[in-house]
């Protein structure tokens, strides 16, 4: 997969940019604050619909402007191509457009042009709580799988609704108010449509282990890095099917029923799920030290290359932002090994610190972008 053209109008520090990508290595380079990874921004935005840095669409807004535009060229694997267009205004409304057609639903866009990134703050990954890695579950399989964007963005809403009833919650006027078969009714979506979220994520993570405990042997010297997927009703337990993970989900809730209604909040769901992550059998998070926190986290990155290679018959556009001077010489090398040349690969690096690459060169400068022989 490739992105060949990106347009950005009003988007960060850019007023206005056309470029045209190569199909190999761009390396994007420059001061620090100059827009190199702005770009990198506008091309996973096409790709997941949201910024990777978590902020929302206003603040992607060039300041002073109302709106920002994006649009993108991508080619496949198999030569189609795809044009992608999206803006957003101060208002929160977004528009999106697919070869000219309009599109209302996340679940049609995202995943259309496939990006994997690697940035500094990943090592949140594993440092950070389970909210991060949870956040990159969805955002990797949103883009491999339809199917579970929309499983998402409905369990996402009837989660809402279930907490927003809960917090409607009076002691002893259940039957009263009808708050019992309102709660039953969002109790039963909530469990097959959850039920579904996880057993996907579960399947997924299993993949995930294997290449990332493979690839982590290569770039730490012989760690072993396990992976595991701990779902909130039944932790300790690999589901085997739907029917298992329903009938799990619904003795779960039960359980806690009481707990929720006192204090507003669904407890049991996908949402408080977590990503497991050991290296040689102790948790990374509590344990491991921040280059090996890194190290893990590059190799989840490296894993999810290869995953989407083998479910969707081609790779990912690679997104590297200004993480090569975070590695040491060794695994440099290794990454370079890797991924670097598997696909279309985007580099930032600060001037001073540049990967010795044959690869087109950008200099990026106060929001303009040039080209270099």
């Amino acid at each position: 997969m490739k992105i060949n053209y990106l347009k950005l109008d009003n988007f960060r520090n850019y007023d206005s940019a056309e470029l045209y990508w190569d199909e190999q290595v761009n390396l994007l380079h420059g001061r620090n604050a100059q827009g190199k990874s702005n770009l990198l921004e506008a091309v996973c935005y096409l790709g997941i619909a949201t910024s990777f840095r978590g902020a929302p669409d206003p603040e992607l807004i060039r300041w002073g402007e109302d709106y920002f535009f994006l649009a993108g060229k991508v080619t496949r694997e198999d030569g189609s191509r795809i044009d992608l267009t999206a803006a957003a205004n101060r208002r929160k409304q977004r528009r999106w457009r697919v070869d000219g057609e309009a599109r209302t639903r996340l679940s049609d866009v995202v995943g259309l042009l496939h990006t994997v990134i690697f940035a500094p703050e990943d090592i949140g990954l594993v440092k950070e709580g389970p909210d991060a890695r949870r956040r990159f579950l969805n955002q990797q399989l949103s883009q491999l799988d339809q199917e579970y964007c929309r499983l998402l963005i409905s369990y996402n809403r009837v989660l809402r609704q279930r907490n927003a009833l809960l917090k409607q919650w009076e002691p002893g006027r259940e039957a009263e108010n009808g708050f019992e078969e309102q709660l039953a009714t969002w109790d039963e979506q909530m469990i097959e449509l959850g039920s579904a979220v996880a057993l996907r994520r579960q399947q997924t993570v299993k993949q995930l282990s294997e290449l990332a405990s493979q690839l982590h042997r290569g770039l730490s010297k012989g760690e072993e890095l396990a992976l595991s997927y701990e779902n909130s009703f039944s932790p300790h337990e690999e589901l085997a099917d739907l029917d298992q993970c329903r009938q799990a989900f619904r003795s779960e809730l039960a359980r806690v029923a009481r707990s929720e209604q006192q204090r507003g909040l669904s407890l049991v769901g996908p949402h408080r799920d977590e990503l497991a992550i050991t290296i040689d059998g102790r948790p990374a998070r509590s344990f491991g030290s921040q280059g090996q926190q890194r190290t893990a986290a590059l190799s989840l990155k490296l894993a999810e290359l290869e995953l989407a290679r083998s479910l969707r018959g081609e790779y990912p556009v690679l997104l590297l932002d200004d993480v090569l001077s975070e590695l040491d010489e060794q695994r440099r090398q290794e990454i370079m090994r890797l991924a670097v040349g598997k696909t279309q690969t985007f580099i930032t690096a600060v001037d001073g610190d540049l990967p010795p690459l044959s690869c087109r060169r950008w200099r990026v400068e106060a929001g303009r972008v040039s080209r270099e022989n």
